[in-house]
């Protein structure tokens, strides 16, 4: 090939990458800031559909925001769904991660939490993950969503879970993720994976035995959850010992919505199996 030719091509190959890289930073930037509402200072008060909150005020590492209140609607929405389906149908589940530290220290969600964290007993993990559980959620108008190739029979980190989220709604989304007794009954662990009856749990996320159970049921901010017998244990075995001290804050762009919009193609969410009605033959 020519120089010329060779030049100009290499110009057009740049022209098409940079091209591509712009418009999909566009698409995330729109994307992660949908749900974007204003930025506050520790200590300010803001509202959401007539109730009052205060950021409490600590350090902060990032700059602290609030996000619409329509999508926080939204999550006290698919909350109140949640909690009353897993209740209905005698499934065991309290809080966790981000969630529980919104409803223990901000006294509702994190202001920038844009998802809603629950643990269950691994004993559960065969009823969740059956069709028959699907059904439930629907009769509370919920739809399940598994990460791909995520099943009763293997799966990785990110699809060891069930979530669900209100149907008709991309975000927010519930992760209910499985904890299980190890040690002899001493600790309890988040199962991070399986693969038939091999179970990795999660290092990170492995607590004492008294830290949880027994769970204790508590009313904030308009629910009724059941929480970990001893939070702040929890917390800070999970995110550090200054964790009640200092708010560590996302940044906007770091949402759940570009990752379930654009990666959609990745989550399979499922449906009641219905039998096909049997052709009529006109005999009687």
């Amino acid at each position: 090939m020519e120089p010329k030719k060779l030049v100009r091509a290499l110009l057009l190959l740049c022209l098409i990458f940079v091209s591509v890289v712009a418009w999909q930073f566009l698409i995330w930037y729109t994307t992660a800031y949908k749900n974007f509402g204003r930025y506050i200072k520790p200590g300010e008060t803001y509202r959401v559909a007539g109730r009052t909150y205060t950021l409490p005020n600590l350090k902060a590492h990032g700059r602290p925001f609030v996000l619409k209140e329509e999508f926080v609607l939204k999550q006290r929405t698919l909350m109140t769904r949640v909690l009353q389906m897993l209740s209905a149908s005698g499934v065991e589940a309290w809080l966790s991660g981000g969630s529980l530290l919104g409803f223990t220290q901000y006294g509702t969600f994190i202001p920038w939490d844009d998802d809603i964290d629950m643990h269950t007993h691994w004993s559960n993990r065969d009823l969740l993950f059956g069709d028959a559980y699907v059904r439930i959620a629907e009769q509370h108008n919920l739809e399940m969503l598994f990460l791909m190739h995520s099943n009763m029979h293997a799966a990785h980190k990110d699809g060891s879970a069930v979530r669900f989220r209100c149907v008709g709604d991309v975000t927010p989304v519930c992760d209910l993720f499985f904890v299980q007794e190890t040690n002899g009954g001493a600790r309890v662990a988040k199962v991070d994976s399986w693969r038939g009856d091999r179970i990795t749990t999660s290092r990170r996320e492995d607590w004492r035995r008294g830290w949880i159970f027994p769970l204790s049921e508590r009313g904030i901010d308009g629910f009724r959850f059941l929480l970990p017998a001893d939070p702040e244990a929890v917390l800070k075995q999970q995110y550090g010992p200054g964790v009640t001290s200092v708010m560590k804050v996302r940044h906007p762009l770091c949402s759940h919505e570009y990752f379930y919009r654009v990666f959609s193609p990745l989550w399979l969410v499922k449906h009641e199996k219905r039998k096909k009605p049997r052709p009529k033959t006109g005999h009687p």
